[in-house]
């Protein structure tokens, strides 16, 4: 996804060929993770959130997103132009993962 997205075949040629494989490599393992996270969203709803195990997957998952809004700090340097819109798109779902788990009825 993101290799189209951002045109990386262009803007990533200063690479040498190892680094390229790497970065690629995890590009490739992140859409899957994010194909995953969807799967056990959509197909395990009520065990993720009843179950201990669940509840660690979705601990999990919201912090692949609270992950990328620090890094938006540290290694993006806050932008005003587009940092609160990568900001607000990651906390909906970090919030979506964490709000289960600690909502106790």
């Amino acid at each position: 996804m993101f290799y189209w997205l951002f045109n990386w075949k262009m803007v990533l040629q200063c690479l040498d060929k190892d680094t390229w494989a790497i970065f690629h490599t995890f590009n490739i393992i992140l859409n899957m993770m994010f194909i995953l996270f969807t799967i056990l969203s959509l197909s395990f709803t009520k065990k993720l959130i009843e179950e201990t195990t669940g509840n660690i997957w979705l601990m999990f998952m919201a912090s692949i997103y609270v992950i990328r809004i620090l890094s938006e700090f540290v290694l993006w340097h806050f932008n005003w132009s587009q940092s609160p819109i990568i900001i607000v798109m990651c906390i909906v779902p970090a919030f979506l993962y964490l709000f289960p788990v600690f909502k106790k009825n």
